[in-house]
């Protein structure tokens, strides 16, 4: 058995946004009267059958139950954890798995009465309203159509025809931010659309995704890259079907952050490599300690974005700005280089470096209180 301490999350840190053009800065707006609507993009295949989510699974210490991010959200609203209730308000969920990919799977694309499902089928989010009942179906259908130069065209008319639903879906759940929690498609379109796409849709990556940071680890499969990675030194790549040689490390995390046009390329809003690996893990047992470091980064990293990043987004048209690697097609914040925005979303002053630590300690034990994370 392997415990982890609350020193294990002072890791934790949020980013400040890189400049596009210092003179489109809009000013501090005030915090919206309202919550702010989250509404997530999943994919069940991913979230259910790999990560067993809403599940009891097995594990050497005997059953634990996998809680996923939206219930820990869900019910960290609820219970008014960190000032959160009135903040946010969890709007809906939405999935976009195909029929084909649900035979002889316990998990259905959408809840049902019965039948299993990521959280609890009567969860209710902090309104009263039945999460299951705002969860909605949009399936990615242009995956099942062939990658051939024959039906490249179909298939590109209903990936248009994909997103284009997927917005509708969002602009009718009223999303002010749109969460990518292990949606297994790339997005592009929607990421074209001012107010509602880039800036406004996040990742959660169950992974270090920092280009400068070595345990950083992308893609589809970051689970089973960690395992490969401290047992065997080296990482399948799924491109050329071969090996690539890497450094044995004994670290994963996870990383909150803005989604760009790339694959886990987008400007970092906050990020932890906490989590332990060990060369005993089993999938199982890795995804359930990297889950409580996830779901701790999430809400810390989520409300120093709701602070400090979303009142000052602007509203240019990001059609007309090209990306680049170090200045990416987003809105710009004021940046004082005196000052640190600390993962609960107050500025602190550098030279105060223990504030930091204090706050996830608290968050730790908050979550921990409250029975929505357990440590083993």
């Amino acid at each position: 058995m392997h415990h982890l301490a609350p020193a294990h999350i002072a890791e934790i840190t949020t980013r400040d946004y890189p400049f596009i053009d210092p003179e489109q800065t809009v000013g501090r707006q005030q915090q919206s009267e309202r919550p702010l609507n989250v509404v997530f993009l999943t994919s069940i295949r991913d979230v259910g059958r790999d990560d067993q989510v809403g599940k009891h699974i097995q594990t050497p210490t005997g059953p634990r139950y996998m809680m996923g991010l939206i219930e820990a959200f869900n019910e960290a609203i609820n219970q008014n954890l960190f000032d959160l209730n009135g903040m946010f308000r969890l709007s809906g969920v939405i999935t976009d798995d195909l029929r084909t990919e649900h035979v002889g799977f316990d998990y259905d694309r959408k809840p049902k009465t019965q039948g299993r499902w990521i959280h609890p089928i009567d969860m209710e989010n902090d309104e009263g309203e039945r999460v299951s009942e705002r969860t909605h179906l949009v399936p990615s259908d242009f995956r099942a159509i062939p990658k051939t130069p024959e039906r490249k065209d179909e298939r590109e008319e209903a990936r248009q025809k994909f997103e284009s639903q997927l917005f509708k879906t969002c602009k009718d759940l009223n999303a002010d931010i749109i969460v990518s929690d292990h949606l297994m498609v790339i997005l592009r379109d929607i990421l074209q659309t001012a107010r509602v796409g880039i800036g406004r849709i996040l990742n959660m990556h169950p992974a270090i995704t920092d280009t400068t940071n070595p345990h950083r680890l992308p893609g589809a499969t970051p689970t089973q890259d960690a395992l490969d990675r401290i047992n065997h030194g080296a990482i399948y790549n799924r491109k050329t079907g071969l090996y690539e040689i890497t450094q044995r490390h004994f670290k994963t995390g996870a990383s909150l952050h803005v989604i760009d046009r790339g694959i886990d390329t987008g400007p970092i809003i906050a990020d932890s490599e906490s989590t332990p690996v060990f060369p005993t893990d089993t999938p199982e047992t890795l995804r359930l300690r990297n889950y409580t470091i996830k779901i701790i980064t999430f809400i810390l990293g989520l409300k120093h974005y709701a602070q400090e990043i979303l009142p000052n987004l602007t509203d240019i048209d990001l059609r007309t700005k090209r990306a680049t690697k170090n200045t990416p097609e987003l809105a710009i914040i004021d940046r004082d280089p005196t000052t640190e925005i600390s993962t609960i979303g107050r500025i602190k002053s550098i030279e105060d470096p223990d504030n930091l630590e204090r706050a996830q300690d608290h968050v730790f034990q908050e979550l921990q209180d409250s029975g929505i994370i357990t440590f083993h």
